[in-house]
This record gives C-alpha cells, structure tokens and sequence, in this order.
C-alpha cells in the first residue's frame, strides 16, 4: 500500500516494519496490538463453539481413520477412508454464512447440517437461533480419489503455501500487514481530504483486487476486505473523519492476524497430515515389497514350483506338503495383501490376494467386501477363477506357477505405475 500525500501522490514509505511494534503509542492502534497479541497467544489452544458439517458428508465421521483408531475420540484432522474405494479423505474449515436473529445468529439453510461438536454445557442447540458470540466453523471432508499419492500432493502444496517459503497465502498476509500499516501511517500524519480519501478509496480497491480480496463473497476474506474499503469512507454523517478510518484499519488489521495465525495452524496441520500419509504410503509399499519377494522365493526357492513336474501325485507331493505350502500362501496373505487399505494399491492387493488364495473358503463378508472391492476396477469376475492356492490342492503345479506369476506382475505394475511414484509438488521426494 502506497502513502498518500497531500497532493494525492502515493508513495510507499521506507522502512515500513513487519514486527508487532509498528503502531506505537497512538491508542487506537496500540489497542490493536493488544488485542493481536492477545489472538497470536491465545488462538491455537482455542476452537469454534459451534462446529457442523453438511449431513450428506456427514458419513465421513464413521469412515475408518489412518491411525487406526476408532471413536469420537479421534482428532478430526487425522485422514479417513473409504474401505471399498480406497479413496482418502483428507479436511478443512470453513465459515458458513450466518444471520442476525432477534436472540442471536443463525445459519442459514440450518436444515442442511449436523452439530458435530457444541460447548458441553447446552444439551441441544438451534441451528436457527444460537447466541451471537459463539464462533462457528463448517467441516468440509474432501474425497482424494486416487489416494495417498495424490493426497500426498495435495497436502505438501497446501504447506508450502502456508510454510515459511514464499507462498502465495504467506505472501497476501505480508502484503496486507504492510498495507494495513503504510494506511495507517496516511490516516494519523496527513492532512485527508475528500479528495485524498478517494485517492485512497481507489488505491484501497487496486491493493485489494492485488492480492486476491476484491470479491471475497464471505468469511474472513469478506470482514476482511470490507473493513479495509469502509476505512476509504466517509463516516455515518458523510464527513472525512481520520479517527474512525483509524478504527477500521484496526479492524482489518485484526482480522488479518487472525489469518495469519490460521494459516499457521493450516500448516502445522498440514504438515501432520502428509507424515501420516507418507507413513502409510511407505508400509503399504513395503507390504507389496515383501509379497514380490515372497513370490521369488517361493518360484525359485519351493519344490513344489522348482520341479513341478516332479509333484503330481500324492506320493509326490503329500497332503502334508500341500497343506504347508497353501499355509504359507495365506500367511503371506494375510500379513502383508490384507493389511493394504487404501488406493491407488487396495485394488491391486485384492486381486493379488483372489489370484493367490481361493475366494470361496473365505467367509461370506471376506466374500462381500473383497466383490465390492474387485467391482470398482470391474475385476468382480475374478472371484470365480482358480487360484494359486487350488491348484496346488489339485496338484497342478504348472497352473500355480502361472497364478503366482500373474499376482507377482499385478503388484509389480502397481508399485512401478509413474503415477505412483511422485508424491510432492514442490519438496524434494
């Protein structure tokens, strides 16, 4: 933001500070400090009294978590995900559009949501009425389809724009800080007119549409953007009144350090959400790891696949033999392809597994879910095939092979697939 000088020039004065000190002794403005201080300090232990979320996503609140927990004491930031898809939900917050009622706020279309969390103290609350000093906030649960990678992605670029780099969310707080104050600066040393406040009007409405808060439509962007044009204005009695434009810049600058201190929450946030989900990216990638090794043992390493053609009787290949070896095969099942939750790996996994162990001695959920699962890929058809585990009870060793091989290449190809192999957008991998 320029300062104006009497003459209607604007210039940006030299030195303008960043730091907390920049308003001085002048009461108004000393008063902001406070109360920004007071907000840096206090903002990160607090949340919103009133939290909702649509009810048609409402279902995210019973899917299962990464953490492996269950319950309404899980935190709300820890990813969830859909055990048939694969797809991960990852979250964020956002303001619904409230309204003035005779006994407080409301928010509107209040039919639309569910009470996620209240103060304890209320039993119920109405959506339509609720008192005016609460704070609010909306989950939005959002469905990352193609899984870990892509959420991955998702998350490292939201810390970047939040992060200590120059991220555009990082870059319009330093801008609108620096604005905020070369304002103030305009409003305690010179002389306003009415021509130099439209000046400031128009010079208001260039740095606002500069970074980005022209047409905020709601939230703190809106509160924001408007404290900011009003502090241009003529006060209630049509007059030039430095004072009150002082006041409204307090405002903005307010609501600018509130979403400083966001973007400082979205980042930790953020930055937790990509370890949980690389976590889970490394473990599932080792368990696919371990069953292509297991399959190379088994292929080079097992009589049975060595000489198959030494084993096609029962004085060849015992019952014992054969038991041992479909308990080897489901061990390594069951440790490693069962444990595989989410996309882009969940589909590959299962048809690794119905490749590998036989479908029909599965119990009749096992069955359900492992169709439901096979049918998002349109793979449903394969829980009627022969498995690797079969043939070998029919002592066909030849077509075991083939099984084994064909579970060896699906994982293979899920592991090598390009898409699965970028993580970051901007970090280094």
């Amino acid at each position: 933001m320029n300062q104006t000088t009497k003459e209607g020039d604007f210039q940006l004065p030299d030195g303008v500070q960043k730091g907390r000190d920049f308003f001085g002794q002048g009461s108004i403005e000393s008063t902001g400090e406070r109360l920004a201080a007071r907000i840096r300090s206090r903002m990160p232990d607090e949340k919103a009294d009133l939290l909702i979320v649509d009810t048609g996503k409402a279902f995210f609140l019973n899917l299962p978590t990464l953490a492996d927990e269950v319950g309404k004491g899980v935190s709300i930031w820890v990813p969830r995900y859909d055990s048939y898809t694969g797809a991960i939900y990852t979250t964020r917050w956002d303001t619904p559009h409230t309204h003035q009622t005779d006994r407080g706020r409301g928010i509107a279309d209040s039919e639309k949501y569910q009470v996620i969390s209240k103060p304890l103290y209320r039993s119920s609350v109405d959506l339509n009425s609720f008192p005016k000093s609460w704070t609010v906030a909306r989950l939005v649960p959002q469905e990352v389809w193609n899984g870990l990678e892509a959420a991955l992605r998702q998350q490292d670029e939201i810390r970047v724009d939040y992060g200590g780099g120059p991220g555009a969310e990082q870059q319009v707080v330093e801008d609108l800080l620096v604005g905020i104050r070369s304002l103030a600066e305009v409003f305690k040393e010179e002389e306003i007119t009415e021509n130099t406040l439209q000046e400031i009007s128009r010079q208001t409405e260039g740095f606002l549409e500069g970074v980005g808060l022209a047409s905020a439509r709601e939230g703190t962007r809106k509160n924001l953007a408007n404290a900011m044009y009003k502090s241009a204005e003529l006060d209630r009695k049509d007059r030039v009144n430095p004072m009150i434009s002082r006041v409204r810049l307090r405002s903005a600058y307010l609501q600018t350090v509130k979403r400083e201190v966001v973007g400082k929450l979205i980042k930790e946030k953020s930055n937790n959400v990509f370890e949980l989900l690389l976590l889970e990216r490394e473990v599932t990638r080792d368990m696919l790891i371990s069953v292509d090794e297991a399959a190379d043992w088994f292929l080079n390493e097992y009589p049975v696949f060595i000489n198959p053609d030494s084993f096609m009787t029962r004085s060849d290949f015992s019952d014992a033999a054969v038991l041992s070896t479909v308990n080897s095969l489901r061990g390594l099942v069951n440790a490693n392809l069962k444990q595989v939750k989410v996309a882009p790996y969940l589909a590959p996994a299962r048809i690794a597994e119905v490749l590998l162990t036989e479908a029909k001695y599965k119990s009749r959920k096992e069955q359900i879910d492992l169709t439901r699962i096979l049918g998002v890929v349109n793979m449903e058809g394969l829980m009627d095939i022969t498995s690797c585990e079969d043939f070998i009870r029919r002592r066909q060793p030849h077509e075991a092979i083939e099984r084994m091989l064909q579970a060896q290449g699906v994982i293979r190809a899920s592991l090598e697939d390009s898409d699965n192999s970028v993580y970051t957008v901007f970090s280094s991998q």
